[in-house]
């Protein structure tokens, strides 16, 4: 779980690489001291490509196209479970769908190349012509693509991509883990994303806040079974359900996100941008936490391809939250009712410019915060996002705005 919390942490850029690097090095150390079994022993000081050492991998893994690491003892059966160190490409959820939709989705990808758009579906196809993969393979799933088109995937498109397009930086040191057998990997990142995604949706990709409080928890638990270690049924499921919301997910952000770019619903002069929901494809995208982050990020990865000045940037959905009350004049004696009604809040999440940044942004939002009588959001220990009562979204911002 540390090692998804790090991934976390860097992925929704509330750390720098730097930092992440160190945190990284710390957990490989603390990993082959703890295990049972020798991690990467042949390479336990070096991060290798999951998915270029065909030495590595039996029939199984290579037809299934996980990349799983076999200890020498073991055997593919006894395998679940085998915590292994890769250079993961910045391709969200690569194993799980096809490398033409990831590449489409991914936020690193997509946004700097305008895969959203026809010109940049084209540019997407030309990058792979570049690395030498047909395109009819590209849409094949991940697991049915042969090794030698991964290995080659793996070995030219961080080169490709950055003589290409710019792309700079698309590979980072990582972990995965093997579900033994038939059931392949998931990298930390993918972990990260299915986690987020139980956490915030149910199997209709609706909100969990629009059903009731045993829903939010049993997500949570479904959430604590797919990073459990148990090799049960159970636990499979779970994670299955979370690797498909989690696609679900990628999907709604990068609409979400391409369309406030499209249509410019975001103000771009002062000290910081921002975006105000007032309507939305996803009305409940204010309950959403992590999918306003993701969005947000998207975004900046958009404005600093076009080499925009970095800026802040925030944004702001409207939400439903329960309120439960008792009704305190019941008389002695009688039960007190519970009730439930429906409070209208707006939920406010902002993203610094660069990763770990903390800044005067950070400090003028957390004197509004108080201004307005609000609260930083509890959910996930985040000092960048808050909620305000309905009516009050535009005054914050106008308050923060008029800060600077």
């Amino acid at each position: 779980m540390a090692i998804v919390g790090v991934t976390d942490h860097y992925l929704l850029e509330r750390i720098s690489e730097d930092r992440y690097n160190e945190l990284i090095q710390i957990l490989s150390s603390e990993l082959i001291r703890l295990s049972d079994f020798n991690l990467d022993s042949d390479s336990s000081n070096d991060w290798v490509n999951a998915n270029t050492k065909e030495h590595d991998l039996d029939s199984h893994s290579n037809l299934y196209g996980n990349g799983a690491r076999l200890s020498k003892n073991k055997t593919v059966a006894n395998d679940a479970f085998t915590i292994s160190k890769s250079y993961e490409l910045r391709l969200d959820l690569l194993r799980h769908t096809t490398l033409f939709d990831s590449m489409l989705y991914s936020s690193h990808i997509a946004a700097r190349l305008g895969a959203w758009r026809q010109t940049g579906k084209q540019r997407v196809q030309e990058l792979l012509a570049a690395v030498g993969i047909p395109l009819n393979e590209a849409r094949q799933k991940w697991t049915f693509m042969s090794h030698a088109r991964r290995t080659t995937l793996q070995n030219r498109l961080p080169q490709v991509a950055a003589e290409y397009a710019g792309l700079m930086d698309l590979e980072y040191k990582s972990f995965y883990r093997s579900r033994g057998g038939f059931r392949g990997v998931v990298s930390a990142a993918d972990c990260v994303f299915m986690v987020s995604a139980l956490l915030e949706m149910n199997e209709n990709g609706q909100n969990e806040n629009d059903q009731n409080e045993n829903a939010e928890c049993a997500g949570f638990w479904k959430a604590y079974d797919a990073l459990g270690s148990k090799d049960d049924e159970n636990g499979d499921e779970c994670v299955s359900d979370g690797l498909e919301l989690a696609l679900e997910m990628q999907r709604l952000v990068r609409t979400e996100a391409c369309e406030i770019i499209d249509r410019r619903r975001f103000v771009s002069s002062g000290p910081f941008r921002y975006a105000i929901l007032q309507q939305s494809a996803d009305q409940s995208l204010g309950s959403h936490r992590l999918v306003l982050k993701h969005i947000v990020l998207f975004i900046m990865n958009v404005f600093n391809a076009q080499k925009l000045k970095r800026k802040p940037f925030l944004i702001a959905a409207s939400s439903s939250l329960p309120k439960i009350h008792s009704d305190h004049h019941a008389e002695p004696g009688e039960n007190t009712a519970t009730h439930t009604d429906q409070r209208s809040t707006w939920r406010i999440s902002s993203v610094m410019h660069h990763a770990g940044s903390s800044n005067l942004f950070q400090v003028r939002l957390k004197d509004i915060a108080r201004r307005f009588e609000t609260t930083f959001s509890d959910e996930l220990f985040d000092s960048t996002e808050v909620q305000v009562r309905a009516g009050q979204e535009t005054d914050f911002i106008r308050s923060l705005h008029q800060s600077f």
